[in-house]
């Protein structure tokens, strides 16, 4: 019986805590990987609106010249030729469709993997917005958190039945 209380103070500290102090929001990010083929250029359109940050990393197993353009096709950063890997971001001055621009320059293929996430998150392709990790993991933890407990008070009830039984003096008892 003192494990049955223990159990469910335990489980009511750990619901309060789980409501109380969520995760920090995170970000989905988004994975593209590629091959620019030679002498060509290969872009990636992201919508952003307006003082939107989009954060991101290129990997490449050859020479690549990385730039992007806004929406009107002006140059938003250059970053000139990436050999191995390098990091970028920027802040969308305006509302539109930003290029990410891989220009290959050789004669010979070149592998791209670009990552990149976005503050605040856009919404996913169709156009419904994503809900944020901290909200996901505190609804399952409060799910399993109360089914737990319904299962700590089953168990309560089941081992009173049990004693209640056992002490049930009215058709053994003389």
């Amino acid at each position: 019986m003192k494990t049955a209380k223990l159990l469910t103070v335990v489980l009511l500290v750990a619901l309060i805590m789980a409501l109380l102090f969520p995760l920090p929001a995170t970000t989905a990010s988004t994975v593209e990987t590629f091959t620019v083929s030679p002498l060509s250029t290969t872009s990636i359109n992201v919508v952003l609106p307006y003082g939107t940050e989009l954060n991101g990393s290129i990997s490449t197993n050859g020479d690549i010249r990385f730039f992007i353009n806004g929406p009107q096709g002006q140059p938003i950063s250059n970053l000139g030729i990436v050999s191995k890997s390098v990091k970028f971001e920027f802040t969308a001055p305006e509302d539109g469709n930003y290029s990410l621009n891989f220009e290959n320059g050789r004669l010979n293929p070149t592998d791209v993997s670009l990552v990149f996430d976005t503050q605040p998150e856009i919404p996913s392709d169709n156009g419904s917005p994503s809900i944020p990790t901290y909200v996901l993991v505190t609804a399952a933890t409060a799910g399993c958190l109360t089914a737990a407990l319904i299962f700590a008070v089953f168990l309560r009830r089941k081992s009173q039945k049990k004693v209640l039984g056992s002490t049930d003096c009215r058709s053994n008892c003389q």
